[in-house]
């Protein structure tokens, strides 16, 4: 298995452990892509309830641990395929910035978000890692983040954090550009 580098306070390596090695205080990496399709319904997989950590949690629809000198996009590049069976190319993917989240583990997240229009039953779950691939309307998610919010992850508990000002109430991108633009023109004036 490959090594995970583990890096300092500014995401600089600091030296390569096996993940199962890594502690608390140690600070790893993480990619993670949020895909939504043009109707902004949100693609959520369910982690397995076999998961060493947050079992049968709500999350993005990919996420995984950068391993060796890869970087967050070819991470996520290839969790896209390995996870939910759909290959895409790095130009579809939206930048997004990374944080530090610091929870139980530390770890720096590189977010990605993609818009998808493709039907729900050409994505594929990866069995030992994804218990359901399911789309939610927006509504509907802000009602299981009211009602069950222990069913969720921080990150998708706190969902409209992660998209704030760059997305407003009526779903329409702002604040990246002068006006508000369609999901179509972000993906265009994102992707120059």
């Amino acid at each position: 298995m490959a090594k995970i580098p583990v890096v300092d306070m500014n995401d600089n390596v600091l030296y390569y452990k096996e993940r199962s090695d890594v502690s608390l205080d140690e600070i790893y990496r993480v990619s993670a892509c949020w895909i939504m399709n043009s109707q902004w319904d949100m693609l959520l997989a369910q982690r397995a309830w076999t998961k060493k950590n947050d079992p049968g949690k709500r999350w993005p629809a990919v996420a995984g641990t950068v391993t060796g000198d890869e970087t967050y996009a070819e991470n996520i590049l290839h969790e896209i395929p390995e996870e939910i069976w759909i290959n895409i190319s790095a130009n579809q993917l939206i930048n997004w910035p990374r944080l530090l989240s610091s929870w139980k583990h530390k770890h720096f997240t590189k977010r990605f978000f993609a818009i998808l229009d493709i039907p729900i039953e050409d994505f594929t779950k990866e069995e030992w890692a994804v218990e359901e691939l399911r789309r939610w309307l927006i509504d509907e998610l802000d009602i299981a983040i009211n009602k069950t919010p222990d069913q969720l992850l921080n990150s998708t508990r706190n969902w409209r954090k992660t998209f704030s000002g760059y997305i407003n109430e009526s779903w329409r991108i702002d604040t990246v550009f002068d006006e508000s633009v369609s999901v179509e023109d972000f993906i265009d004036k994102s992707s120059k």
